[in-house]
């Protein structure tokens, strides 16, 4: 999921698109979400969640 992301905001950087701080917080928003149901889907697979696998919500302005 991170590295989904990540590809997002290079593939942005490459077209020389400035994501500003509201977009940033926007895609945390839903990166966020998409991450709490995928958890949410291993543990029901699973029975049990790591709860170290918090969301981590970044704070960057991504420009180049």
């Amino acid at each position: 999921l991170h590295m989904q992301m990540d590809w997002r905001l290079r593939e942005a950087q490459s077209e020389g698109i400035c994501i500003t701080q509201l977009e940033v917080q926007q895609l945390d928003k839903i990166y966020v979400e998409e991450q709490k149901k995928f958890y949410d889907q291993m543990a029901m697979l699973t029975g049990m969640v790591d709860p170290s696998k918090k969301a981590k919500v970044s704070k960057n302005v991504f420009c180049k």
